[in-house]
């Protein structure tokens, strides 16, 4: 099963995975939808985390760990079909669909 004679010492160590515990499930993606909602323009990235600052009442160091985040969850709710993604690029900004 096992071959004696292989190096354990080759195998790299897993790297734990480093969560962002500011959010409960869901929540992230309700807080991104309620900016797009009090919206009369669509937005850019980070004045959709400015807003999800403000809301949570984070502090500014919060924004380099959220941005990430708020990017990737954006992209899940494109394919949900709840968020329009307009334009390309730098100028990208972020809409409710409907």
């Amino acid at each position: 099963l096992f071959d004696e004679t292989y190096q354990a010492r080759t195998i790299r160590p897993i790297k734990p995975v480093q969560r962002l515990k500011l959010f409960k499930p869901g929540e992230l993606g309700r807080h991104i939808v309620a900016a797009l909602r009090n919206s009369p323009t669509p937005l850019r990235v980070p004045d959709i985390v400015t807003a999800i600052i403000a809301a949570k009442r984070l502090g500014n160091d919060a924004r380099p760990a959220l941005t990430p985040r708020v990017r990737t969850n954006l992209d899940y709710l494109v394919k949900r079909g709840v968020v329009a993604k307009i334009g390309a690029g730098t100028s990208v900004k972020w809409a409710l669909n409907g």
